[in-house]
């Protein structure tokens, strides 16, 4: 019965997938690229299209896809195309871009009859390996559950990974792939290498390919049927808790060759939605979207530096049928948004504030962080004043924009300079929370949404832990505990994650070699708020 169910899920996303240019070869080297989430926001994550498509370019790997499905349907553990299952795959690729996806990971593998542990498996085994953004920024978590692990960009890594396996399939022999796969420069090999031996992480200058866009469109994507495109990749911002600004280098793609793209995939009026953590700092953004209106597509963009935004850009958008402006503010008061990196005034956050509502936006949404390092009970009050002034500020100009308000506990990322600060206290985030629902909630023209403190601490501990993270979500699947108490049973100090890190404490994705120095993170951790103090009790 739950197989049957299986299927007629599975189908009922395929058949309202429409894909882009997708060979479907069928070779040799059979592969599961697998993304431990749910398929709506798989199918929208173009890291995901951007390895599903050099894979599928590869004559001799049959690629096949995998994603997360709720109860009842996540039990079975199959292929979505040919609805086989993991244990006939040669190699199962985890796309991984965010740690809340871990424990998913470790219900694939439990579910499938391949032992979870890389250290049991067999010699007819799959191989199973990831990359993403989560095991760039720490690969130690998981990595007693994954035989390699990718660091870095999979434009370069693909190519090293299918030349390792290639040959392999007709006398498979697991142990000489992943002695293959340990000489490869950017993978690491838990199993062959000890986690203090140096990993460069790969970054492309270059791709023929183009940029990385959607390989499959579907009205049940998170964007709908919109077609994706990557700007830009990395930020050059340097925002000091901004993972996307120091895992990779910023670099752009040209309006040419991002039109050309757009051209040959989609068709007026689209929709087409234009993707870039740094998407404001484009130098031909205003050349890219007046050409794209004119031919008339519909557009869907991220969010926008506040400062960056002008009076003409904004007509152009709306020209294009934005529906949302999103800037993330992050703070209320400018002297806590100089103490991040990221000096606006509150003055030019309000000017735009006016534009937006001028142009005749349906909606504002605003992204701030609580809990961020050196915060005050004041900073709090500035931040729902902020939220009153903004309000205030586009009801007078145009009562029919509402304000979106996004608020999320800030969590330390590995590789940033605020890798050594703590997670705030549950109590205290709690704390803030109800002070600014009390103060902004139910208010006309406003709608307030946040992150709850407990997902927070759960992504805080999966961030920044070791192998010891791994072995308590096994636990705790296996057992029904809380994750609590099974990080305890695993030898997890919890004060950890709400005390800041020594400077000189050796972390656990210290292995990984960036193109920003540890030295220049300390210095901006300085610049910041000074080095942290370890702390008692």
């Amino acid at each position: 019965m739950i197989s049957n169910s299986f299927d007629s899920a599975v189908g009922a996303f395929l058949s309202a997938e429409s894909r882009l240019g997708i060979l479907g070869n069928r070779g040799s080297i059979q592969l599961c690229l697998l993304y431990p989430n749910l398929y709506a926001l798989g199918i929208a994550n173009l890291g995901f299209n951007r390895i599903w498509q050099l894979l599928d370019r590869e004559s001799d790997i049959t690629v096949e896809r995998a994603f997360y499905l709720e109860p009842p349907h996540h039990a079975v553990p199959k292929s979505w195309e040919w609805k086989r299952p993991f244990g006939a795959f040669h190699v199962l690729a985890f796309s991984l871009s965010s740690e809340e996806d871990y424990p998913a990971v470790l219900e694939f593998l439990m579910s499938s009859g391949i032992q979870p542990r890389s250290s049991k498996r067999k010699p007819r085994d799959p191989i199973v390996i990831a990359g993403g953004l989560a095991p760039t920024l720490n690969p130690r978590p998981l990595s007693l559950y994954f035989d390699a692990l990718c660091i870095g960009d999979g434009e370069l890594l693909i190519p090293s990974l299918k030349r390792v396996i290639t040959g392999s399939t007709g006398g498979w022999d697991r142990q000489q792939v992943l002695e293959n796969l340990a000489a490869t420069p950017g993978i690491w090999v838990p199993s062959l290498k000890e986690p203090d031996m140096p990993i460069a992480s790969w970054r492309f200058s270059d791709d023929p390919l183009g940029p990385a866009r959607s390989m499959a469109i579907s009205p049940q994507g998170h964007f709908g049927s919109m077609f994706l495109v990557e700007v830009g990749r990395g930020c050059g911002r340097l925002c000091f808790y901004c993972a996307t600004c120091y895992s990779v280098p910023h670099r752009i793609w040209s309006a040419e060759v991002l039109e050309n793209t757009i051209d040959q995939w989609a068709r007026p009026p689209g929709p087409v939605g234009l993707v870039g953590a740094a998407l404001s700092d484009h130098p031909e953004l205003r050349q890219i979207v007046e050409n794209l209106v004119t031919r008339g597509y519909r557009l869907g963009l991220s969010s926008f530096r506040a400062d960056i935004l002008d009076r003409g850009l904004l007509e152009l958008l709306r020209r294009g049928q934005v529906e949302t402006i999103t800037i993330a503010p992050e703070a209320g008061s400018e002297s806590l948004r100089e103490r991040i990196g990221k000096p606006i005034s509150n003055e030019r956050i309000l000017e735009t504030a006016r534009w937006i509502a001028e142009a005749g936006f349906p909606r504002l949404r605003c992204y701030y962080m609580t809990g961020l390092p050196g915060e005050t009970s004041d900073d709090i009050e500035t931040l729902i004043f902020l939220c009153r002034r903004i309000q205030s500020t586009i009801r007078s100009t145009n009562s029919q924009t509402r304000l979106d308000i996004r608020i999320s506990p800030f969590v330390p990322k590995p590789g940033t300079p605020f890798q050594w600060a703590p997670l705030a206290l549950e109590s205290a985030l709690k704390k803030a929370q109800q002070r600014i629902r009390s103060a902004l909630e139910g208010q006309h023209g406003i709608t307030l949404r946040m992150t709850s403190p407990s997902e927070a601490w759960q992504e805080a501990l999966f961030s920044r832990g070791d192998e010891r993270v791994g072995l308590a979500i096994e636990e705790a699947l296996r057992t029904e505990k809380s994750l609590r108490q099974t990080a305890v049973q695993f030898g997890i100090d919890l004060k950890t994650i709400t005390h800041p890190l020594p400077v000189d404490q050796p972390l656990p994705w210290r292995q990984i070699q960036r193109h920003i120095s540890p030295q220049f993170l300390e210095k901006q951790w300085s610049k910041s708020i000074g080095p942290p103090e370890p702390q008692s009790g």
